[in-house]
């Protein structure tokens, strides 16, 4: 079993751990010699959660780069959802049209499941849009404070980051991920936007914060535990 050294200032209760990460069909990761192939980790020991086991000079480095980069990104996602908003009301509102299109084609037309789905519908997507653009700065605040945590408490600062950008991005896990999840087929460009628009992922600032498992998760098993702080 492999032990291995404690980093330079363990923080709190983490424990530092190697785990063997599984393959969606449940064989262990291998290396190129065939051998299991070990992840430095690091234990939340009050929630479970498995965390990258990085240096904290490094998480230190990131906290920077994400307060660097955070006026950009929130920026870019105040026009996002501001371009978003049009778009989703018309997606809504050709659905509307093609759903009463289709209903007059099979001579079951109905009055008042087309104003439900024009109106009320896009009504209600336009109303969360909105929503979407006035939480960012609050979210955006709570990031620039909790990366400034991490520059004390690397450890500490990266979890909860990982948090508030985890609400920021409505509980989406970072497999879900914009750039990690394959975009559906389609038959037309247009189509593809719009399931894609639609699908809505996750645009993580900083993804490798996120937890990259559980003590329950089965995907994960720890191989071996290293030094704790008691």
């Amino acid at each position: 079993m492999l032990v291995p050294s404690p980093p330079p200032s363990m923080e709190g209760p983490w424990s530092q751990v190697s785990t063997v990460r599984l393959t969606p069909v449940g064989f262990p990761i291998r290396d190129n010699q065939g051998n299991f192939k070990l992840f430095n980790s690091l234990i939340d020991q009050r929630t479970g959660e498995i965390y990258n086991g990085d240096d904290p000079c490094v998480i230190r480095i990131k906290c920077a780069l994400i307060l660097t980069a955070l006026s950009f990104y929130t920026v870019g996602n105040i026009v996002w959802r501001s371009v978003q908003l049009p778009l989703d009301v018309t997606r809504v509102a050709l659905g509307a049209i093609d759903h009463l299109v289709k209903d007059i084609q099979q001579s079951r037309a109905s009055a008042s499941t087309f104003t439900r789905e024009f109106f009320f519908d896009s009504s209600k997507k336009a109303a969360e849009d909105v929503w979407e653009v006035l939480r960012v700065p609050f979210l955006a605040i709570a990031v620039a404070a909790t990366a400034s945590l991490g520059l004390i408490s690397p450890y500490e600062g990266r979890k909860y980051e990982a948090k508030v950008e985890r609400i920021w991005q409505h509980g989406a896990a970072r497999s879900e991920d914009v750039r990690r999840v394959h975009h559906p087929s389609s038959t037309s460009c247009l189509e593809g936007f719009f399931r894609t628009m639609e699908k809505a992922n996750a645009f993580y600032l900083a993804y490798c914060f996120q937890p990259v498992g559980c003590l329950d998760d089965k995907k994960i098993a720890i191989h071996s535990y290293g030094w704790k702080k008691p």
